[in-house]
């Protein structure tokens, strides 16, 4: 239960949402800052991931099980990684045509100094 509360109380959560009410298609965004349990949530997150996933719950990770992938994401935005950008976007999507909601979790997102690519590539 305290990992719900952190996880309700602590991010900020971004939900995007396409399609009819039927199709709802969800990602939750968790930008939380260091120190925040962050790491717990990323940990916990990975080390089920399989099991979430036949939860209709995507933990999008390219093939790794490390909670820290989502740093390599906040990276590549700030450089305009496009190579990588497009590997976490064809995962993002491949799950999201699945039908499964998404979560994302880094504190990277939180000292992004370019927070427009940020933006751009959740609305885009």
């Amino acid at each position: 239960m305290i990992f719900l509360y952190i996880f309700l109380t602590l991010v900020a959560l971004f939900c995007i949402v396409n399609g009819s009410e039927k199709e709802r298609k969800k990602m939750y965004v968790h930008i939380g800052p260091s120190k925040t349990g962050t790491t717990h949530i990323q940990d916990v997150f990975a080390r089920l991931k399989d099991k979430l996933y036949g939860k209709k719950i995507c933990w999008p990770s390219m093939g790794s099980h490390a909670g820290k992938v989502f740093s390599q994401f906040a990276d590549a935005l700030d450089k305009n990684d496009t190579i990588t950008c497009a590997k976490f976007r064809a995962n993002i999507d491949k799950c999201l045509k699945e039908g499964k909601t998404v979560i994302i979790s880094s504190e990277h997102f939180h000292y992004m100094p370019n927070f427009d690519a940020f933006f751009s590539f959740f609305n885009g």
